[in-house]
């Protein structure tokens, strides 16, 4: 993939109308889940940020990754190495996307799971996973209160999540990830870095809000060393704005 294909391509109004869109919809989507709570009861309890509008979900994040989603998509899967006949676990999974992903990379032998706070996006999941003929388990649960046993998988993944979520349920979710991880398994999640130039950070009007400096992904490094992770390296990805993070769970 080339260093550069990040670079803007494309009139930067694009992506400031594209973030006035989405802000807008969230605002108005705000609105009208104060007279309707059916969401409220399906989905669950978290206190990070939650998305409820899955339908625009999908055409939003293409929008704002200028096309190259499903290259994102397939970079992660990538860079996090996951193999086939693994047990993998997509914590935040939205609308699944990267879920089949990593299902077509582990294959028949192995089982992905996905996990979302909101039951609309666990809903557009299955569908697609339905449709696509994948067998993958989607479940509604927050990141802080995964609905695991201990050590139950080999890896566990996650991209453009941990931004959305406050400090404190950043901690415990990590905490949650290396329970149900096995020894030596892996945990590998894409975020945002901080930016520099003022067009990027047009870029980070991501579904209403921006990712700044304080939620980037290199912030992380030290809650995964507090909470057991061995071999924690982070690095930038070849997409500009996004970033990685590694850590292994030692082995018993």
């Amino acid at each position: 993939m080339k260093r550069n294909f990040w670079k803007i391509g494309k009139p930067v109004i694009i992506i400031s109308a594209a973030g006035l869109l989405i802000g807008g919809l969230r605002r108005h989507l705000k609105q009208l889940h104060g007279h309707s709570h059916s969401h409220e009861t399906q989905s669950a309890q978290t206190e990070g940020v939650t998305i409820h509008w899955a339908k625009w979900y999908d055409p939003l994040v293409n929008l704002l990754a200028l096309g190259q989603a499903q290259k994102i998509r397939n970079m992660t899967v990538e860079m996090a190495g996951i193999q086939p006949g693994q047990t993998v676990l997509d914590v935040g999974c939205g609308t699944g996307d990267l879920t089949l992903a990593a299902k077509k990379a582990v294959g028949q032998d192995g089982s992905v799971t996905g996990i979302d706070a909101a039951a609309e996006m666990i809903a557009v999941a299955t569908d697609k996973a339905h449709k696509q003929q994948l067998a993958i388990d989607f479940q509604i649960a927050p990141i802080e209160k995964l609905p695991f046993a201990d050590n139950s998988f080999d890896m566990v993944i996650n991209s453009l999540v941990m931004h959305h979520l406050p400090e404190h349920v950043k901690r415990d979710g990590i905490a949650e990830i290396y329970r149900v991880l096995r020894p030596d398994g892996t945990f590998f999640t894409l975020d945002f870095v901080p930016m520099q130039r003022k067009s990027e950070r047009l870029r980070t009007l991501h579904f209403g809000h921006r990712s700044g400096p304080s939620s980037s992904i290199f912030d992380l490094e030290h809650v995964l060393e507090e909470n057991g992770f061995e071999d924690v390296e982070s690095g930038h990805s070849p997409v500009r704005l996004l970033g990685h993070l590694r850590g292994k769970k030692p082995q018993a």
